[in-house]
């Protein structure tokens, strides 16, 4: 059994609407905390983290670069990490589609994060595989997503969760690529509803398979600002967030 876990990354301006950094420097100091969460972290299997670092060309940010490259190849917690550099096109989904196409002939799992989404959890991936063991679900998620609006149906937020191989093969088979939003443009709401949504809304209306959530897990941003609070206590917290509970997930001591 091989499995991977893709992180893409993005040095630069982000939305100030969610709870994650705004500008590249906050994105780097998350990112080091990150993966160091990598390293520390027993995943419950033999994992090889891949980090996509999605560049804007055109605006650069160096100290991110370099410090991505030093990882390359560097032991995980039980693996290592690998790099790819690419344009920024198609945002986090874009990135997704990278790491698939670049290594879908050596992983049997493939497990998707957003940046700024820390799992501080140990022995997490055996339970997304015990889900997708399941004839039907195509999908583990961390958090799956029903606005009701038109367009956007069923999706599993930020395209955080878990996926055999084979079953993305079969997405790949039939549109050339995982699904991302693929215009050069910063306009969220395109990235949104055609990436966002599309990459896992897919599963049930173009192949009647089902998408299914973890329990105990959810994928809401965390601050890096925040994260030496969960450090020092390792335990499942409660936030109240827009009406809604979520939670952060960490270890107990």
């Amino acid at each position: 059994m091989r499995c991977c876990k893709v992180i893409p990354i993005y040095f630069g301006d982000r939305r100030e609407s969610y709870n994650s950094p705004t500008n590249a420097e906050e994105a780097l100091k998350m990112i080091k905390i990150h993966t160091n969460f990598e390293k520390k972290f027993n995943p419950g299997v033999d994992m090889d983290v891949i980090l996509v670092n999605n560049i804007n060309y055109e605006n650069q940010y160096e100290p991110g670069n370099v410090f991505l490259r030093s990882l390359d190849g560097a032991n995980s917690n039980r693996g290592q990490f690998r790099l790819i550099e690419r344009e920024n096109v198609g945002a986090s989904f874009g990135g997704y589609n990278a790491a698939y196409q670049t290594f879908k002939e050596e992983y049997d799992y493939f497990f998707f994060v957003e940046d700024d989404t820390i799992i501080f959890e140990e022995a997490y991936y055996p339970k997304f595989i015990d889900v997708l063991s399941e004839e039907k679900t195509a999908f583990a998620a961390m958090g799956l997503v029903w606005s009701g609006a038109p367009g956007r149906p069923l999706h599993a937020q930020g395209g955080c969760g878990c996926a055999k191989t084979t079953t993305l093969n079969k997405v790949n088979e039939k549109f050339g690529k995982l699904l991302y939003y693929d215009e050069k443009t910063d306009d969220m709401r395109n990235h949104e509803l055609g990436g966002e949504v599309v990459f896992t809304g897919i599963y049930e209306s173009d192949f009647g398979l089902e998408m299914k959530n973890v329990p105990g897990f959810n994928p809401y941003p965390i601050n890096w600002q925040d994260i030496q609070y969960y450090k020092e206590n390792y335990s499942r917290q409660k936030h109240l967030v827009n009406g809604k509970h979520i939670f952060s997930i960490g270890l107990k001591k």
